[in-house]
């Protein structure tokens, strides 16, 4: 057709159409900067609205968060941890409910109406959470990494520690759920920083490779580690957190002469809504950027496109999903159903291997299997922990019974136990 023979609304849909393109470019450029490959301190999306009331109560909109037995939200100026759910529950989860609140962070807001975002935390600092905290300093060619060591009170310092890595934009603290269940069994927690991470780690060029690189940060805290007295490590990713686990992991199973440490002392590893796959970064990032519901997946496919042209090609074509289905360590999966940030499809395909205990939850959002579940998620871990470790270590007092009430600190930083099947913890066969 030439160009005389197109008619006014032909070419009227083609500058429509060129015009979305060049604007979705743009909405894709800035996303993949700003939230896959330079990822800010912290999730700020308000992606939501509560109302505070005069009676000292918060009504939430009608979501599978608001219903989560432990949650938080966030307004923009300040943090709150919700109350106990209401006497009248809702199955279905599709209407909203009043909670008492109690403020963490921040300016008491007023009566009114709020921009506000569910928070996933429930402990704010080590103290809170009933443990001990010393700060460690982990060398690495590319700069110090702080890293924060956690213990119970009283424990003495035993020879199997746990090595946790935070996910994209979170916190050393988010991994306090984790440690407060292995201090609890006497473990030292170390929870680690790695490059760009925004809390601490060492600042390079402040690119996120999802762990295609930061892998050899990870590698360092195990030397750390190993060097400061431990013997059988686990390591503890949540999150992106879990991909610089796996490929850690497979450097340790196909080039171990390129580690700085003994690969023989990593025991097991945990994840919690791990990135299995390249493309839950994009998720995950299309997320976090706005984009509306139903236009997701269009912009991830587009995405993915332009990142294998342009971009940081390795952070699409991330795929642990062979290498985990090969490795023989013992592994423990908590996964959420309703997880909007990372697809779970990767990770329940794990669910039926031999070495893997998977705790799957059907109301969970991402890294929120906890917050439905805290009994189902402690338990499990708790079995999985004395499986792994078998003689016990020495009893220590529980973190839990050691935690103080919670108090406001200046840091911005579960309902159904589902499918998981119990008979194979007390048989000693994993899920």
């Amino acid at each position: 057709m030439t160009n005389e023979q197109k008619t006014p609304a032909m070419a009227i849909a083609g500058a429509l159409t060129t015009g979305a393109v060049l604007a979705g470019g743009m909405i894709l450029t800035e996303v993949i900067r700003n939230q896959v490959v330079a990822p800010t301190r912290a999730k700020t999306l308000l992606d939501t609205t509560v109302q505070f009331t005069p009676r000292g109560t918060v009504i939430l909109p009608g979501t599978h968060q608001a219903w989560a037995p432990l949650m938080g939200i966030r307004t923009a100026r300040a943090v709150y941890r919700l109350g106990p759910l209401p006497e009248t529950t809702d199955p279905t989860r599709a209407t909203g409910c009043e909670r008492a609140y109690t403020r963490i962070h921040g300016p008491e807001e007023p009566p009114g109406t709020y921009g506000a975002r569910f928070y996933t935390y429930q402990w704010f600092s080590a103290q809170e959470a009933g443990l001990q905290e010393t700060y460690a300093t982990v060398p690495t060619p590319f700069g110090a990494a702080p890293a924060k060591l956690w213990r119970a009170p009283q424990a003495p310092m035993h020879d199997t520690w746990i090595i946790g890595v935070h996910g994209r934009s979170s916190i050393h603290e988010s991994l306090l759920r984790m440690a407060m269940i292995g201090c609890g069994r006497g473990f030292p927690f170390m929870a680690m920083s790695y490059r760009n991470d925004h809390v601490g780690g060492p600042h390079t060029d402040g690119v996120s490779r999802m762990g295609t690189t930061e892998w050899e940060d990870l590698d360092w805290a195990i030397r750390y580690a190993q060097q400061h007295g431990a013997k059988r490590i686990i390591l503890a990713g949540a999150s992106q957190g879990a991909s610089l686990v796996s490929f850690w992991l497979a450097q340790a199973a196909t080039n171990p002469d390129r580690l700085v440490s003994d690969p023989s002392s990593v025991i097991g590893a945990i994840y919690d809504c791990p990135l299995v796959r390249g493309s839950g970064a994009l998720r995950a990032a299309i997320h976090d950027s706005g984009v509306p519901t139903g236009l997701d997946k269009l912009v991830a496919s587009a995405a993915s496109g332009w990142m294998g042209v342009r971009g940081p090609r390795k952070v699409v074509t991330v795929d642990h999903l062979p290498f985990l289905k090969t490795v023989e360590l013992p592994l423990l999966v908590f996964i959420g159903m309703k997880d909007t940030m990372i697809r779970p499809d990767a990770a329940l395909a794990l669910t039926n291997l031999p070495h893997v205990t998977a705790l799957v939850n059907d109301h969970a959002e991402h890294v929120e299997v906890y917050n439905e579940d805290e009994d189902g998620y402690t338990e499990v871990m708790a079995a999985w922990l004395q499986k792994l470790t078998e003689p016990l270590p020495p009893k220590v007092p529980s973190a839990a019974a050691t935690a103080q009430p919670p108090r406001p600190v200046d840091d911005d930083p579960s309902l159904e136990f589902a499918h998981f099947q119990t008979e194979q913890i007390v048989s000693g066969e994993d899920a």
